[in-house]
């Protein structure tokens, strides 16, 4: 029997609709996750009483893997829609109601979603650390890459800001986003506000490798080298730190809110 591949290409779906809680339009940085098979795939919070986001939101190198079929469900905090889709990739327009009964609906911080994610950052980290045991330094690299970004999103999260969709988090058009990330944090670590958390060089890291995502998976065409000829043990061994600091800092942010 063959072993699985741990990499399986899929194009996302991509789900956007109006969101109401108890009736009522969601209140923008209402948090919004997707799961299949009680596994979270894409988180995202609303804005003018909408949710967009794409199923999967970053593919996995290591178990589980994205199924590739289900039911999708959608939950705010504890709560569940009342719809849920099969999933697909391409465009599906889906409205939400959510209705709580009362119950709160608390930011993800405080749920089990981030906790989920900060479960992946350190199931990518472990993996990078068995590839770099083998001598797979490019896999390494392409590994702390996502798990940075993962790190980042779950960042975003807690502070209730949109995460922009998109590896180059550094990119200009994205600026906006990230003044509201530092307001948010600031609005909840009080006195340390945003220089106590040490987060913004997570957001560094993330920007920094999010250049290597491409080159780390394929190679380079233009300078005709493999991803192997590209990172080697330096470059795997600082993607590596990176990579460690960020688990380190998503933990202490969980506990933090």
């Amino acid at each position: 029997m063959s072993a699985q591949p741990r990499y399986q290409p899929v194009i996302p779906g991509t789900y956007n609709g109006r969101v109401t809680i108890d009736g009522r339009p969601a209140p923008d940085g209402t948090p919004i996750s997707a799961a299949i098979g009680g596994v979270i795939w894409a988180v995202t919070a609303t804005r003018g009483g909408r949710y967009v986001m794409d199923i999967p939101q970053a593919l996995p190198t290591s178990p589980p893997w994205f199924p590739k079929a289900g039911t999708v469900s959608f939950l705010t905090g504890e709560v569940r829609a009342t719809e849920s889709a099969a999933w697909n990739s391409g465009l599906t327009d889906l409205d939400l109601a959510f209705e709580t009964g009362g119950r709160e609906v608390r930011p993800l911080g405080k749920s089990k979603f981030t906790a989920d994610f900060l479960r992946r950052v350190r199931g990518l980290y472990v993996d990078a650390l068995r590839r770099f045991e083998q001598g797979r330094f490019a896999e390494v690299v392409s590994a702390a890459q996502e798990g940075l970004e993962l790190a980042v999103k779950a960042i975003f999260i807690e502070a209730e800001v949109e995460f922009p969709k998109s590896h180059r988090i550094g990119e200009a058009k994205f600026e906006d986003r990230l003044r509201a990330l530092r307001g948010g944090v600031e609005r909840w670590n009080e006195p340390g506000g945003w220089e106590g958390t040490g987060l913004a060089r997570v957001v560094f890291y993330a920007g920094f490798w999010a250049h290597g995502y491409t080159p780390a998976k394929y190679g380079s065409d233009t300078l005709e080298a493999s991803p192997s000829e590209l990172f080697g043990r330096p470059e795997a061994t600082l993607a590596l730190w990176h990579l460690a600091e960020a688990v380190g800092r998503l933990d202490e942010l969980s506990r933090l809110k």
